[in-house]
């Protein structure tokens, strides 16, 4: 379990250093590509809900695909993350305006929003600091995703920059796997 750990330290520091190097610009660019791309699969076109999440240090922006869901009138929830329990609980959002700042500094839904009831046809985008080919996610070691997703039924889509897909990460028994993987080059179902 150390070595495991050690690794993906490793793997951590690396994928950090590379998603650095990406300018704010290229970032920007590449995250609309990432939209674009979901936003013509059907998993987004018939989902009953979008769960998304705000971006941080850098992240792929899963944002302009939550402006075209709520215009399209989809109901759209982000998360509140509960430090205590490491755990999220996404909450039903109408616009980008009714976030403010949470837990790690993150903007996240007034916790008297409305909590959400997600089905098979839900449609939850995930972060990660990397992800590999194989559905894999390189999180950023509190398990806020893992927790959730292990409980959830609908379908799940990692987004990231097509320089931080790997062919394999490490991973151990608490890791889930993600459905697809969407980056600014490619879509790979797992």
């Amino acid at each position: 379990m150390q070595d495991n750990l050690n690794t993906k330290a490793l793997a951590r520091a690396h994928f950090s250093a590379v998603r650095a190097s990406i300018s704010e610009q290229e970032r920007a660019d590449k995250s609309n590509k990432i939209c674009a791309r979901i936003a013509t699969m059907k998993e987004f076109l018939n989902c009953d809900l979008l769960l998304a999440y705000y971006p941080i240090k850098s992240e792929a922006s899963v944002l302009p695909l939550v402006k075209l869901a709520l215009e399209l009138g989809k109901p759209v929830a982000m998360p509140i993350s509960i430090k205590e329990s490491y755990s999220l609980d996404f909450r039903i959002i109408s616009s980008l305006d009714d976030l403010k700042l949470g837990a790690y500094s993150i903007p996240e839904p007034d916790a008297c929003a409305p909590r959400t009831a997600p089905t098979e046809k839900s449609l939850c985008i995930v972060p990660a600091l990397a992800f590999d080919i194989n559905g894999n996610r390189l999180g950023y070691g509190k398990g806020f995703y893992d927790r959730f997703l292990s409980e959830f039924k609908g379908c799940s889509i990692g987004i990231t920059f097509s320089e931080l897909l790997s062919d394999s990460l490490p991973f151990d028994e608490n890791d889930i796997t993600i459905h697809t993987v969407v980056t600014d080059k490619i879509i790979q179902k797992v």
